[in-house]
């Protein structure tokens, strides 16, 4: 799917960056609590430390992913 879009291999290692970022994130709210469960995690999430982390990693992700249009779906 990424090849459809037109990404390159080094436009693939940056998405792979955003993936390790995310599991570090969502690590991290593990970690605050190991024994949660997956809506104590959601929760968690909105937790202003988290929150601000994943709020820029999303930015981040949609203005990348903003340089790749979706074939035969250009508005998107």
């Amino acid at each position: 799917a990424l090849t459809t879009r037109g990404l390159r291999e080094q436009d693939i290692v940056h998405v792979a960056e955003f993936i390790d970022r995310a599991i570090k994130i969502a690590s991290e709210i593990n970690a605050s609590d190991p024994n949660q469960l997956v809506k104590d995690f959601k929760v968690n999430m909105k937790q202003e430390q988290y929150a601000t982390k994943l709020d820029q990693l999303k930015e981040e992700i949609e203005a990348f992913a903003a340089k790749f249009p979706m074939p035969g779906h250009e508005e998107i």
